[in-house]
């Protein structure tokens, strides 16, 4: 178990991933008052929180202790991009919602194609945000990652940011 506070969220972090709502959020806060504790460990790199900004939250208010696990990424980036790949498994996400959750990566994703450009590495497959391996542009990153097409995506993308 760790010190309720010997984690620190990075506003960076935090902010990349969708809120909860309202309702979520206080269902969270019922189940861990009801079982004392939280089910999965507050993913953590370098002491900063990857995974479990909400659950921290509610374990310091309530002072339950709780189980963290440390991950190892190479990067910031790295950090991001897992953050991403987990919260596309996890959240019920509908397909807009979804495009705006990975739009927020973009940058990230766009350099990591420059950084394999740079190295002499654009002809090898490069593994996509969702899963396995591919080649592409950026926006068939994106678009795979959110689980939709490259005309769903585009579209979402407009709403998202507007020119």
């Amino acid at each position: 178990m760790m010190n309720l506070n010997a984690l620190k969220v990075d506003p960076e972090f935090q902010g990349k991933i969708p809120p909860l709502t309202f309702e979520e959020l206080n269902q969270l806060e019922a189940n861990i008052l009801r079982d004392g504790r939280i089910i999965n460990p507050i993913i953590v790199w370098e002491g900063l929180i990857v995974d479990g900004h909400n659950r921290y939250a509610i374990c310091r208010k309530h002072e339950i202790p709780f189980a963290i696990q440390e991950k190892n990424f190479s990067s910031r980036d790295d950090a991001m991009l897992w953050m991403l790949r987990n919260q596309l498994g996890r959240r019920n996400l509908n397909s807009y919602q979804r495009v705006e959750l990975v739009l927020k990566f973009e940058p990230l994703v766009k350099n990591a194609a420059e950084q394999r450009m740079m190295a002499g590495k654009a002809a090898n497959p490069v593994p996509t945000l969702a899963q396995g391996q591919t080649k592409g542009r950026t926006r068939d990153h994106l678009s795979e990652a959110a689980g939709v097409s490259h005309g769903t995506f585009a579209k979402a993308k407009k709403l998202v940011q507007p020119a």
